[in-house]
């Protein structure tokens, strides 16, 4: 990431560059604080929620198709299959006391 010159301090170029390392990402809501439309604080929240709608969007996306050789999910609609249910436990056998 390329900070612009005087805007940011040492702890604040230092969380970007662990967002950019953590993350692979740069932190892209920066540009609003460089305009001075945001604070850093503001600008680096936007990033983290940026950044948790991605992965929680991607999560979905790989998990939703088939994966090749799991019978988990039904072929024609792409559901997960429903569990039988498990047969209920037997009690086991008093012990003598």
């Amino acid at each position: 990431m390329k900070f612009a010159r005087g805007k940011y301090t040492a702890k604040q170029r230092a969380w970007c560059e662990m967002y950019e390392r953590e993350t692979g990402f740069d932190p892209h809501a920066m540009g609003d604080f460089e305009a001075g439309i945001k604070t850093f604080v503001e600008a680096a929240k936007d990033s983290i929620r940026w950044f948790e709608d991605w992965a929680s969007d991607v999560g979905l996306r790989i998990t939703r198709p088939d994966i090749p050789g799991d019978d988990w999910c039904d072929k024609d609609t792409g559901e997960p299959r429903v569990c039988p249910r498990p047969a209920p436990h037997k009690r086991p056998p008093e012990l003598p006391r």
